[in-house]
């Protein structure tokens, strides 16, 4: 169980000391100390209106002002108070032993029954992600719940009071967009589903695809063309993503026009991706089975919400990507890496503050590993100081861009090692001419190493 809380804080008083509570209430005017705050005594506090009480008239000229006040909107049963107190129930459940070491993106549904003005602030439904990036293969799992208490007089669909939802593939194109026509599914300005029948979505099988449009893999019979009848919670189940494309889809019950339309996005590839917008407070986001790929932002180091998105390309498919960008992979001699893509290619910290950026790396690599970067405005390759262990590469960057490390051979220690190698061999060959020229040299030794076996033997 979890009990989130809407509260109102004020820097009035210090509400995480607990000695700051109840018994400090008075009337008309409470115990509170304010006058500290305010570098004043108590009594001069007093006969300036400094003081915790229902909208105190202050003197911020002090004597100087004569009688001159300001009265404060200050109401202190709204002062640091719990507005709304939630308590949700949830289970975790042990993965499937199937999915063991499986990517599954979580599908969700946030928001409640009304438009903007009546849900605020909260949001209206919307899918959570509602534009999604899967690698083909990874699984995605379908679930969402709902309510049967909303405020009756909201707007929307279906039987009042009631959250329902479902997922339906958007009718095709009706007119030509940015987007490719090739790959692209479901059309973001239709209203109108597409028919199962020729509905592609993700690889899903039709069975799915009618239990995600009508729920009836939950639900048996009942009233179900605005859903009414269906439960407030819904799971399909991970599913396995075996399509690639970009795949447009909404909720054929909360679209209603005068409520935000439902609908969502998801693209399918062969390269890994994540997104994530990171602000302020900083945050971090991970691409991969590992989770040690990924950004590690810092409280303060972004000005503004970012929208961070990250790939991951194999080593010959990003040498693909990188060529068509109109460069080349002209550094180092072998890859000791994947290519990390970190979008958008652009300066994201304020000032000169830095994020974190860490790289899986070949650990077996013999020789020198280095981390370079590049970005598709500036297509050459830079070398980025890193620091390596336990084979994950740590950067600090200013900018998204692409990633990667090369390995390069340490051609001082090969020559050294041949060197070496060429010295023994003249040794021997020296040895064994001199002593077929000198055959009596050579018995001389075979004496002297036949007597010295014998002295260790006796030794022994």
């Amino acid at each position: 169980m979890i009990l989130p809380r809407y509260n109102i804080s004020t820097g009035e008083f210090d509400g995480w000391d607990s000695s700051v509570n109840a018994s400090l209430n008075s009337r008309p005017v409470t115990k509170l100390d304010v006058a500290s705050k305010y570098g004043m005594d108590e009594a001069e506090a007093k006969q300036r209106g400094y003081v915790y009480k229902q909208n105190p008239q202050v003197k911020i000229f002090g004597d100087d002002g004569g009688e001159f006040k300001l009265r404060l909107a200050i109401n202190t049963n709204q002062f640091g108070r719990v507005f709304q107190d939630r308590s949700h129930t949830f289970a975790i459940r042990p993965r499937p032993a199937n999915l063991a070491g499986r990517i599954v993106h979580n599908l969700n549904v946030r928001g409640k029954r009304g438009n903007i003005v009546q849900v605020y602030p909260a949001v209206e439904y919307d899918f959570v992600p509602n534009r999604l990036g899967i690698k083909n293969g990874d699984y995605v799992h379908f679930q969402w719940t709902g309510s049967n208490t909303n405020p009756n007089n909201n707007d929307g669909q279906g039987k009042a009071g009631t959250d329902r939802n479902n997922v339906v593939l958007l009718r095709g194109p009706q007119y030509k967009e940015a987007t490719p026509e090739s790959g692209t599914y479901g059309h973001w300005g239709n209203n109108y589903p597409e028919h199962l029948d020729n509905a592609e979505f993700l690889g899903l099988g039709r069975d799915d695809l009618q239990h995600l449009g009508i729920l009836d893999n939950v639900q048996f019979g009942g009233e179900m063309s605005e859903l009414d009848d269906a439960g407030t919670y819904y799971d399909l189940g991970p599913r396995k993503v075996t399509a690639n494309g970009i795949y447009h889809y909404m909720c054929s019950r909360n679209n209603n026009f005068s409520n935000r339309g439902q609908k969502g996005k998801i693209v399918v590839g062969d390269t890994a991706v994540a997104s994530k917008k990171i602000g302020w407070n900083g945050g971090n986001l991970t691409v991969g089975t590992s989770n040690v790929q990924g950004v590690w932002v810092q409280r303060g180091a972004f000005s503004s919400l970012k929208p961070i998105s990250l790939e991951e390309w194999s080593r010959s498919d990003g040498e693909a990507r990188v060529e068509a960008m109109g460069a080349s992979v002209d550094v180092g001699d072998s890859y000791a890496s994947n290519f990390l893509v970190i979008n958008p290619q652009e300066k994201l910290t304020e000032g000169d503050k830095k994020f974190s950026v860490t790289l899986k790396v070949d650990s077996s690599m013999s020789g020198t590993v280095t981390v370079y970067k590049t970005d598709k405005n500036n297509p050459q390759w830079r070398k980025v100081d890193a620091d390596i262990d336990d084979g994950v590469a740590k950067v600090q960057v200013d900018s998204g861009g692409i990633v990667m490390a090369r390995s390069t051979t340490n051609v001082g220690l090969i020559v050294g090692v041949v060197i070496a190698c060429l010295i023994v061999v003249v040794i021997i060959v020296g040895t064994t001419v001199y002593c077929r020229k000198h055959p009596d040299k050579w018995d001389s030794t075979k004496r002297s190493f036949t007597n010295c076996h014998r002295s260790l033997q006796r030794t022994v």
